[in-house]
């Protein structure tokens, strides 16, 4: 039983380090920065092409996961939508519903991925990304969200 676990220990260990950094793109980090800078007002006022729209809605989703759960295994996103929030003026609400894989055990987890984003200042910022799976009793990790949300940020000022 101990061997079971040390070894289970180790493959862990071993997938963490060769998986890529939470929140970072795997083809190349620059392309998405520049495609965040250009096409979040697009997405968000619904001006652009739709397919354009939902490979963009899941080159995101992708960065949220991988932030959220570093040893996942493969994001699919299943629908989303984006909303102006009836309480904040110039505040949008993206909804990303996904499901992704557990890199060990293959199972399948629902998640909702929410996003506040202000549009009232000059700039855009993202205020808030919230991650909820119920199925999966690991919990997201708020951290490498947080993270994720100031690189977001830093994106959009430039």
């Amino acid at each position: 039983m101990r061997t079971l676990v040390a070894a289970t220990a180790a493959l862990l260990a071993l997938s963490l380090a060769i998986s890529p950094v939470a929140g970072q793109d795997k083809t190349s980090g620059e392309e998405f920065e520049q495609s965040l800078r250009t096409n979040l007002r697009a997405f968000l006022v619904k001006r652009g092409v739709k397919k354009e729209e939902r490979k963009f809605a899941r080159t995101v989703a992708e960065h949220i996961v991988d932030a959220a759960h570093p040893s996942h295994r493969g994001v699919d996103l299943e629908w989303y939508r984006t909303e102006v929030d009836p309480v904040r003026r110039g505040c949008f609400v993206v909804t990303l519903h996904v499901s992704y894989f557990g890199r060990f055990t293959s199972a399948s987890y629902p998640a909702e991925i929410r996003i506040a984003i202000e549009s009232d200042n000059p700039g855009w910022c993202i205020t808030k990304i919230e991650f909820q799976d119920t199925r999966n009793s690991i919990a997201a990790n708020q951290r490498n969200l947080a993270k994720l949300k100031d690189r977001f940020n830093h994106v959009l000022e430039e």
